[in-house]
């Protein structure tokens, strides 16, 4: 049976909790078990969480553009199959700096093949006029992976050893495979243009704002992410005791996230999409400084 509607779009989110289990398992677990073992510097560490988005960095470029080429279906399981298989490997292989950012770079060019070809083989899929909620619910669940693997990593970790947390969050992946299973062939109109032609984003003025926008974004976001844990730690550390621990923190700040995006769709629909994003990115960067100070 081929998965359509309803179905369908709950089917894409799920296989997308599954592909971001293994996601921040490297922050999640570096500062408690992975840098004093090591001997890694706060730089050597940052650099080893990093190398995922740079794997990302430089493969999605290339395997989101050939969705308008081939079946994102494809490349959406070929992506969710190396993302899990470099978290077992890390997990199964990874002795120090230079193994941990060869096999987590692996991973970030296994998720290149995953979210954005994703967010593709959905839309492919959906209705013409039924796009923006879905691609909401499915953007949304973002936050939900990010905070199950923030939970499932420590908490694994915390009681069986970090090369577990590998090893479980690892397998997360296999349920986009199966949903790749489920969803109907799909053949993208032929394109005539270069592979990697960037020079329409370049000259689209209003398109390039969005994109370095979304960059800046991003900017915050990882940095948040990667050393949230740590940051919880150390203030805990500080402090002597918290209200709350680490893992509650992390999983917390992520699940806000999910509401967040929903609210923030349905505000770009009601107000305009560029006064909502300049609204919420003020408003996040103040936040981000808070933090900080």
């Amino acid at each position: 049976m081929r998965l359509a509607g309803r179905p369908l779009v709950f089917a894409m989110c799920l296989g997308q909790v599954g592909n971001l289990l293994p996601h921040v398992v490297v922050p999640s677990v570096m500062a408690q078990h992975l840098m004093a073992p090591w001997g890694l510097s706060a730089a050597q560490a940052g650099l080893m969480a990093s190398a995922y988005a740079f794997g990302y960095m430089i493969a999605v470029p290339v395997l989101t553009t050939l969705t308008d080429r081939i079946d994102a279906r494809t490349i959406l399981l070929a992506g969710s199959a190396a993302s899990g298989l470099a978290t077992l490997a890390f997990g199964l292989f990874a002795d120090g700096l230079a193994s941990a950012i060869v096999l987590w770079g692996l991973a970030g060019i296994g998720f290149a093949g995953a979210y954005m070809p994703g967010l593709k083989a959905l839309a492919d899929r959906l209705p013409k006029g039924d796009s923006s909620r879905s691609v909401t619910l499915y953007t949304a669940s973002f936050s939900v992976g990010v905070g199950l693997s923030f939970l499932v990593s420590q908490l694994v970790a915390d009681h069986v050893g970090w090369r577990a947390a590998f090893l479980v969050t690892g397998l997360g992946p296999l349920v986009m495979i199966v949903v790749c299973f489920g969803l109907a062939p799909f053949k993208p109109s032929p394109s005539r243009g270069r592979l990697l032609d960037f020079r329409p984003v370049l000259h689209n003025r209003a398109a390039l704002g969005y994109v370095l926008g979304y960059g800046a974004h991003c900017f915050e976001l990882y940095g948040m992410r990667t050393w949230i844990v740590a940051f919880w730690t150390f203030v805990v550390a500080h402090n002597g005791s918290a209200p709350l621990s680490p893992v509650t923190v992390s999983v917390l700040v992520t699940a806000l996230a999910l509401p967040s995006s929903i609210f923030g769709n349905e505000a770009a629909l009601r107000f305009g999409r560029h006064r909502a994003i300049a609204i919420v990115m003020i408003v996040s960067a103040r936040a981000a400084l808070t933090i900080g100070l």
